[in-house]
């Protein structure tokens, strides 16, 4: 039987010909199933997967061209990754393929069907489409890399699952009273929550804001680096203004106002931690990025223009924020009144 569960998982062991596939194991059946075809298929036509994962010879890495996922995701950072604000997150995408399908598989032997098989496996897993999508485009970067250095003749399509944008979470007033009391005793913890629900910049922008970004004068951030790589200025609130004018006392004009432990982990078990304190289910979206959506939301609310709250929150198309234009008050009352 070419397929049998182990534990949580299921076994493929297939044999064509007296030639034997590696066995490997999947979350799921449909995805061993798939495993199963896709193993067959190969042996058939003669290519043996077992060879794919064995190291390549000294002569073949000698060669000009990239023949492994390994060698490929390589020069891909150095074409197109390295020293960019996304470079950690597109090797990690980018890795995921290398660990699905082993770091020597030959590139020219992807085809559309192994990589299919592949995201099935991380869907079944429990990975978002979001998700999923990330690591394909990861791929897709690569593979045009190999593209333009002859490795492969062209490029496939790649398979992308549908996203669904579902409601967007933003923290109620009570709950952002309930998040700064709850680190009363970290008081960085409480200033960055501050400034990051009064300012909606995002934690990287946070981050790397250094003392002579702040200009007190015109009470305004001035970021130099942000996601989509353009300056622009936020306004500061009072108690925003104060909060910094505390802090950096002390410090240097090119020296950071918030501490380098104030990083995405060390504040997701925050948020992690007060999620049960406050009895949400562990589901719950409720995150650090949670208070720029929350300040977007509080704009709408208020009635600004959505175009100043566009250029307030850097958003770079309109798009992005008529996603909140359903909270602005009255919002349809204009044009109701517009026809009567």
């Amino acid at each position: 039987m070419a397929i049998r569960q182990r534990g949580r998982g299921w076994q493929v062991d297939v044999t064509v010909g007296g030639i034997r596939a590696p066995r490997v194991t999947r979350v799921s059946k449909r995805a061993a199933l798939q495993t199963e075809e896709l193993f067959r298929d190969a042996l058939k036509r003669g290519c043996n997967p077992e060879s794919l994962r064995t190291k390549p010879s000294e002569s073949r890495r000698n060669t000009s061209k990239i023949l492994t996922l390994e060698e490929l995701l390589n020069v891909t950072r150095q074409m197109r990754w390295r020293d960019t604000k996304g470079e950690a997150t597109a090797l990690m995408n980018a890795r995921a393929w290398c660990d699905a399908f082993g770091p020597d598989y030959l590139v020219a032997d992807l085809t559309p069907q192994a990589v299919a098989y592949i995201c099935d496996d991380w869907s079944d897993m429990g990975a978002a489409a979001g998700t999923v999508n990330r690591k394909v485009s990861s791929l897709s970067v690569m593979l045009r890399v190999a593209e333009q250095r002859g490795i492969i003749p062209s490029r496939f399509a790649l398979p992308h699952r549908r996203e669904y944008e579902g409601r967007l979470r933003y923290f109620s007033d009570q709950e952002v009273e309930s998040l700064i009391e709850f680190v009363a005793d970290y008081p960085e913890i409480q200033d960055l929550m501050v400034a990051a629900v009064e300012t909606g910049m995002r934690l990287g922008e946070l981050q790397r804001m250094i003392v002579r970004d702040i200009d007190f004068e015109r009470r305004m951030i001035l970021l130099g680096e942000t996601k989509g790589d353009r300056r622009r200025s936020v306004p500061m609130t009072r108690r925003v203004e104060g909060v910094l004018k505390r802090k950096i006392v002390g410090l240097k004009d090119h020296e950071n106002v918030f501490a380098s432990y104030l990083n995405s982990r060390n504040l997701s078990r925050v948020m992690r931690r007060w999620k049960e304190h406050r009895g949400l289910h562990p589901t719950d979206q409720a995150c650090f990025h949670t208070f720029r959506h929350t300040t977007c939301s509080r704009l709408v609310q208020r009635g600004v223009p959505l175009a100043k709250v566009m250029a307030f929150m850097g958003h770079r198309v309109i798009e992005t924020t008529m996603r909140y234009a359903h909270l602005a008050p009255n919002c349809l009352d204009e044009a109701r009144d517009a026809l009567e």
